[in-house]
């Protein structure tokens, strides 16, 4: 272990010598400082329409309407894609939800069902972009595991080939007009795991990091701003 210890008299400079260690955070765009309004989950637009119209009709000050697990073709599915039937032409209805003042926040996480509906899952076998288990094949997450789903195969952000295959598709949907991601998970990654460039008992702390730097790289490079609506971190992640 490597102890450090950061001295002064105030609570403010404690902080501000931790940041000098680690990292100091971006300031985040002003509107992410207002209202998020959310729930697991808004199932279609025709919800999220209801939503936003309550939020004005009450004179509440609302800036962001969070799409949480049922924004996809099957609930909780994460393929990064809009359910064509529930959330159709999603450019044109993000646009309108901005002209509204309100921006959209999209759920997701690091893991994939393995399902063979689940387009991600098929490129990321195919591309080797998955944590692996001792006989070479994608590891699926056990029971035991906490901080995760149970037989949900983990994307390897140790591999640099799969954090840009991630980022470009985090990218396309900011390109889309989606204001944040919410970064779901990360903490419960299994040191037991083969992973490309790391070992799994370094990686399982540092993977948050990685992982959150992978999705907020991806945000900013569209929208300039430094914004992700994480759950999990490390020392370092805030900047």
């Amino acid at each position: 272990l490597d102890y450090f210890v950061i001295a002064a008299p105030t609570p403010k400079e404690i902080l501000k010598g931790y940041c000098f260690l680690t990292g100091f955070a971006p300031l985040p765009p002003l509107w992410s400082f207002g209202l998020w309004m959310s729930r697991n989950s808004y199932t279609s637009w025709k919800v999220t329409d209801e939503i936003a119209q309550k939020v004005r009709d009450n004179d509440i000050p609302c800036d962001v309407l969070h799409l949480d697990t049922a924004w996809f073709k099957t609930d909780w599915n994460c393929d990064l894609k809009f359910s064509p039937e529930r959330f159709p032409d999603p450019e044109k209805h993000i646009a309108d939800y901005r002209k509204k003042g309100f921006h959209i926040s999209l759920w997701q996480y690091n893991f994939i069902p393995p399902r063979e509906d689940n387009d991600n899952y098929l490129e990321a076998m195919k591309n080797g972009y998955l944590a692996k288990d001792e006989a070479g094949q994608p590891y699926h997450l056990p029971d035991k595991c906490k901080g995760s789903w149970v037989d949900d195969v983990i994307v390897d952000f140790s591999n640099l080939e799969a954090r840009k295959w991630y980022g470009d598709k985090i990218q396309s949907l900011m390109k889309m007009g989606v204001g944040a991601i919410k970064t779901d998970f990360g903490e419960g990654i299994p040191e037991d795991a083969h992973y490309a460039n790391v070992e799994g008992k370094v990686f399982h702390n540092t993977y948050s990091l990685v992982y959150n730097a992978t999705v907020s790289n991806a945000c900013t490079s569209v929208t300039g701003e430094h914004l992700v609506w994480a759950r999990s971190g490390t020392a370092g992640s805030q900047r």
